[in-house]
């Protein structure tokens, strides 16, 4: 029971980071679009790079993240968190 409450607290702190990386972002994107030579590139290219390292951070910790299915959840999240900002980078 300790276990699996340690994974959820991990989970919940994973799912926080990566909410506030988006949040962040999006956040940067509304404060610049209004700039002259907007450029939304860099922007997102760090969300990128901050969701990667993020989802690294969760495989350096959990090796074998199919037993934690608690964490792999979240895990899943930010890689399709890393999807969609690359799809957007791309339309915008």
């Amino acid at each position: 029971m300790i276990l699996l409450e340690f994974l959820k607290k991990d989970a919940a702190e994973y799912r926080a980071l990566m909410e506030s990386i988006v949040d962040e972002m999006e956040t940067a994107i509304e404060n610049k679009q209004v700039l002259p030579n907007y450029d939304p590139d860099p922007i997102f290219s760090q969300a990128i790079g901050d969701l990667t390292k993020l989802s690294e951070r969760i495989l350096e910790k959990y090796t074998h993240i199919d037993d934690y299915s608690v964490v792999k959840s979240v895990y899943k999240d930010v890689q399709d968190r890393i999807k969609e900002v690359t799809v957007e980078r791309h339309v915008l």
